[in-house]
């Protein structure tokens, strides 16, 4: 229960730090490495791609020493997520910091089709190999994929109407059903131990 309410907590934190215009023309704390002709939104990119890297890099060392430390579905998932973060790169470097809904856009999509790809390969190894894999793991993959294109339909819809109350209703969900996956992750690692 505590774990919840500092989840709630968090995700109140988040939404006030995205409402609240930001007062700072760069980071605290500028990167060595960074040009300062970069950017803002383009170096929340790259280190959002330094992260997935790293946690894909980290998740693969572990299994390397003890295999299946992470089931395969996540290790997955963290697949998309860098292809993901490796998407919103491109597109900040291509097309400047001007649109972010656009950007969202592109990263919704580019996990809805890694999701869907996903997927149609689990169909077609247990086509080929009947049992390969389980029902369950086959659900949920469907789950995941139509979940991803629902987000992406809500996405598209919240940013026609041009409301910034639908996109914030767009970003409260987004966060929230992010917060309600990170609960069910932390919920299998302790009954894993």
């Amino acid at each position: 229960m505590k774990s919840k309410k500092l989840i709630l907590a968090l995700i109140f934190c988040i939404c006030a730090i995205f409402a609240t215009p930001w007062p700072f023309p760069a980071p605290f704390v500028a990167s060595q490495e960074e040009k300062p002709s970069v950017g803002l939104l383009e170096q929340y990119a790259k280190a959002q791609l330094r992260l997935a890297e790293v946690d894909l890099q980290r998740v693969e060392e572990y299994n390397a020493r003890v295999p299946h430390t992470f089931p395969t579905l996540y290790v997955e998932e963290l697949r998309s997520n860098l292809e993901t973060a490796r998407e919103q790169v491109k597109f900040v470097q291509a097309n400047g910091e001007q649109d972010l809904v656009q950007q969202q856009l592109r990263g919704l999509a580019t996990s809805a089709r890694i999701t869907q790809n996903d997927f149609n390969q689990a169909k077609e190894v247990n086509r080929t190999m009947p049992g390969a894999i389980r029902q369950v793991d086959l659900d949920k993959l469907r789950a995941d994929a139509d979940l991803a294109t629902l987000r992406l339909k809500l996405a598209e819809e919240s940013s026609k109407s041009g409301s910034p109350i639908d996109m914030m209703h767009w970003h409260m969900e987004r966060l929230s059903s992010e917060v309600q996956a990170l609960q069910r992750r932390v919920d299998e690692l302790n009954l894993r131990r």
